[in-house]
């Protein structure tokens, strides 16, 4: 075979090999352009996802306003009122009478009367004779008021005269009266109206009877204070 046919032949070979090559580069090039689009549809599903929430952001209606619980605050108490005038002189010779304080809060014993016991049980307790009583007045400088004491025979004596006392007015307060946990008596507080208000206490501890007439709003914390 002559060298021009050998040339001849092997032409068709070098065609292929440059079919081949043009055939890999399109192939190349169609991934890249698919590459370019997988890469701009990310970017604008970014792009839209990132403007919806800023639409959302700037549309969504305000949050309720969390309300906290107040923050409680210390107890801030007045002092105790303590009185300014000297109590009087008195019989302390009993047992009750001693018991007895000359001061409460800001009143100050400034007179004391004894009562006559067969008196007092005509009008509280015919069954029964007080071992002793007395009448006491406090004073503030401004107002007074009138405390009842009176000792007698028993618990159940006593709790009967408390009963005949007359109270007519709004109850403030009815509770038993408690000593270590224990029960030794009653309290009945009242308002009265009428020309003269007034408010007025009685309470047994034990076998004693108190009464307090004082004015409005005043009664109540005489009897608190009085510790007995």
């Amino acid at each position: 075979m002559s060298e021009d046919t050998e040339a001849t032949a092997g032409t068709p070979a070098a065609a292929d090999g440059a079919t081949q090559e043009r055939t890999w580069s399109d192939d190349a090039r169609a991934a890249a352009a698919k590459r370019r689009k997988i890469v701009i549809g990310v970017l604008v599903g970014v792009i839209v996802v990132a403007l919806g929430l800023i639409v959302w952001l700037q549309t969504r209606p305000d949050p309720d306003p969390v309300v906290l619980p107040p923050v409680p605050g210390p107890t801030v108490t007045g002092p105790t009122p303590t009185s300014t005038i000297a109590p009087v002189e008195r019989d302390k010779s009993t047992e009750l009478l001693a018991a007895i304080p000359d001061t409460v809060l800001r009143w100050s014993v400034t007179g004391q009367t004894v009562l006559d016991p067969g008196e007092l049980a005509a009008v509280l307790n015919p069954d029964g004779v007080p071992v002793e009583a007395y009448e006491l007045t406090y004073t503030d400088g401004e107002n007074e008021l009138t405390l009842g004491a009176s000792l007698w025979r028993s618990p159940e004596q006593a709790a009967t005269a408390a009963g005949n006392v007359q109270q007519a007015g709004e109850t403030v307060r009815d509770e038993d009266v408690l000593v270590g946990g224990e029960v030794v008596g009653h309290v009945t507080v009242r308002d009265f109206a009428g020309d003269v208000p007034s408010q007025g206490v009685v309470w047994t501890n034990g076998s004693v009877l108190f009464t307090v007439t004082a004015p409005p709003g005043m009664g109540l914390p005489f009897y608190d204070a009085f510790g007995m």
